[in-house]
């Protein structure tokens, strides 16, 4: 096991450490009914680590390596890190702590853009808010003709906890949208899966890391990873029926004639 993930200790005294989260035993004179209830809490810790990411010299600050992509991809990255960190804590029952990391990280998405507008956070703030959404989103959208629209979001994820979510330990440092390599925004505006070329219902499937496709010489392997792996790249434009193959384990469909 993971030393930093997981620490054995008495959940009385203190809490007990696995898998990121912190367990305790609940005691409360105010609500004596929840004592003796197993509790599971973002540890402060973590939480400073994530926020400490997007800050220089204890502020929020802007990302340099983000500025030559696109206004879709900047936000569709800070989205994809910001629902990482909240879906895999969604069963803390301090899972509002993460306002901190909200605000931290919108801050810095802010501050990325007005730098490569040259502009400033507030009119940034102005621009990309979504006036739609019940929580402070920052949402870049795409229309297209005849068909729905291209849509990133950042922040749009409710910070309420859900005793039975299901966990994906999506770590946000593996998941970098590489400037000099084709967006995701200009794969998805082709509107073609890259397996079967097929334009119905094209969404995005990912991979933490390349090596998790765990393609070897030698060894037999799906198109779609040869693909992956050939282009170097953790995205795959794809329509729905070979999203749902790719994740059933099975060959994508191959090119339409």
């Amino acid at each position: 096991m993971s030393q930093e993930k997981t620490l054995i200790s008495h959940a009385v005294n203190e809490p007990a450490r696995f898998l990121g989260y912190e367990i305790k035993t609940k005691f409360s004179a105010q609500k004596p009914e929840t004592n003796g209830y197993i509790s599971l809490r973002i540890p402060k810790g973590k939480l400073k680590g994530y926020c400490d990411r997007y800050k220089k010299l204890g502020k929020p600050t802007h990302r340099v390596y983000l500025i030559d992509n696109s206004d879709f991809s900047i936000v569709a990255q800070y989205g994809l890190e910001y629902r990482g960190i909240v879906q895999y804590y969604l069963m803390a029952d301090n899972v509002w702590w993460l306002d901190r990391l909200h605000w931290t990280m919108r801050v810095s998405l802010l501050k990325t853009l007005a730098r490569k507008h040259k502009s400033s956070v507030l009119k940034m703030a102005n621009q990309f808010r979504s006036v739609m959404d019940p929580v402070r989103c920052v949402k870049v959208v795409i229309h297209r003709d005849d068909r729905p629209a291209l849509i990133a979001s950042f922040g749009d994820v409710p910070l309420k906890r859900k005793p039975h979510a299901t966990l994906e330990d999506l770590d946000p440092k593996n998941h970098i949208i590489n400037s000099n390599r084709t967006e995701i925004e200009q794969r998805l505006l082709a509107d073609t899966c890259e397996c079967c070329g097929s334009t119905e219902g094209v969404e995005v499937h990912h991979v933490r890391r390349i090596s998790d496709l765990n393609v070897r010489v030698g060894q037999p392997a799906p198109n779609w990873k040869l693909r992956m792996v050939s282009m170097r790249r953790k995205t795959l434009a794809v329509c729905t029926e070979c999203h749902d193959r790719i994740h059933a384990g099975q060959e994508t469909r191959g090119p339409r004639s």
